[in-house]
């Protein structure tokens, strides 16, 4: 394939966003969720609420000793879990134009509703469809696999002066 000479970022800025599509099996049939690439701000957000929830410090036992964390503290773990679920949400609401809009049908079918707007509301909303989690971690998947690839460098010449002969 040859590259693309970038000489200014709509080139690069347009590929990322071409849509993506993620194809489940779910009861037989083949279904295609039809998403875009989340930008590097949006990243950002979903990979600070994963990471929200941290564990209690225990005390050293003994002088000399360091605190450490408890990963196994109950409170911890559901607190963990928790924000893992909202951020997968978010970025599924962000990445996938079908949650916003089932969310917005809802809204128009029963007027007392109201578009979800905050982390919680969104991962209320996106946790309460009848989609299996397995599914939905599938989707996210999709929407933060790598997507870009490094090709290998050919002939290339280090700044050390040394060259392939």
């Amino acid at each position: 394939m040859k590259p693309i000479q970038v000489m200014d970022l709509r080139a690069v800025e347009s590929a990322h966003r071409e849509s993506i599509g993620v194809d489940l099996l779910m009861g037989g049939k083949v279904f295609r969720f039809e998403g875009r690439r989340l930008i590097p701000a949006e990243s950002n957000r979903i990979k600070a609420l994963m990471e929200i929830a941290l564990p209690p410090i225990v005390p050293a036992a003994k002088d000399g000793e360091e605190p450490r964390y408890d990963f196994n503290d109950p409170d911890y773990k559901a607190r963990h879990e928790s924000a893992r679920r909202n951020a997968r949400a978010l970025a599924l609401w962000m990445g996938y134009p079908c949650f916003k809009t089932e969310a917005q049908r809802l809204v128009d079918e029963r007027a007392t509703e109201k578009l979800p707007e905050t982390v919680e509301e969104i991962g209320k909303f996106v946790e309460s469809r009848a989609i299996d989690d397995d599914a939905l971690q599938m989707l996210f998947i999709g929407l933060t696999k790598n997507a870009v690839e490094l090709q290998g460098f050919v002939n290339f010449t280090s700044g050390s002066g040394s060259q392939k002969s």
